[in-house]
């Protein structure tokens, strides 16, 4: 339990791995004054913890970022930076649901040619495609340093929230962006659900902009509106 009066946001529950080591447990928020997280089948315990870096001190999304950093979903890009206006790639993004399931164990490689064995994101990359959360481009690609746009964002949210047994739930009415048209028809029903979530919002001028991409920051944003969708929806 947490201490009498415990700032329920400020606390993350973690527990032990077979090594010995802390394992926090990424898929936890504070809704509504009590802290939740998806059971991880261990014994947990409660820590206060926060992460940040000297480059998000004055940035729009300080609390996502540390948000998602204290959760370890997110690292820096070394010497104390996040890089919060840089681009999230396909392997980043990929990789942070990843920790958010907790890190789940596949046998194998990836079946892409452009995803090599042995990389920071060969596991991640894997899980995903095996449980139909990403796919590739054809011809075996992935394209793990591609940018990811905002339309794939919202379709890998979307086949990772149906992977993990929850359900989004609407908050906001349903959007039609001036440029619906140039939104794939795979990805429209995703950006719809994202939109009504609350996790995705348009741009100026009412338009979603379905191949922009997607910052750090941006991607920390909506992950923290996501957790929080998720574990309010269906505690």
């Amino acid at each position: 339990d947490l201490p009498d009066g415990a700032d329920p946001a400020q606390y993350i529950p973690y527990y032990y791995g077979d090594s010995g080591e802390k394992i926090y447990v990424s898929f936890s928020a504070a809704v509504d004054g009590k802290l939740l997280y998806l059971d991880p089948g261990k014994t947990c315990s409660f820590e206060k913890r926060s992460v940040t870096f000297t480059d998000i001190a004055t940035h729009w999304g300080r609390e996502d970022v540390e948000f998602a950093a204290s959760r370890s979903i997110v690292d820096g890009v070394g010497g104390g930076l996040f890089d919060p206006n840089g681009t999230m790639t396909r392997a980043m993004f990929v990789t942070v649901l990843w920790r958010i399931a907790g890190c789940p164990a596949v046998s194998g490689g990836s079946a892409f040619t452009d995803v090599p064995a042995g990389q920071w994101y060969t596991s991640a990359v894997a899980w995903a495609s095996v449980n139909g959360i990403v796919d590739g481009y054809g011809g075996g690609r992935f394209g793990p340093s591609d940018p990811i746009t905002r339309e794939q964002l919202c379709a890998v949210i979307l086949r990772f929230v149906q992977w993990s047994g929850l359900s989004l739930k609407a908050v906001k009415a349903a959007v039609t962006f001036a440029d619906a048209a140039k939104i794939d028809t795979w990805a429209a029903s995703a950006v719809s659900q994202c939109q009504t979530a609350g996790l995705v919002d348009g741009k100026n001028g009412n338009v979603f902009d379905p191949l922009g991409y997607a910052t750090r920051a941006e991607a920390c944003a909506i992950l923290h509106r996501m957790i929080v969708s998720l574990l309010g929806a269906n505690a």
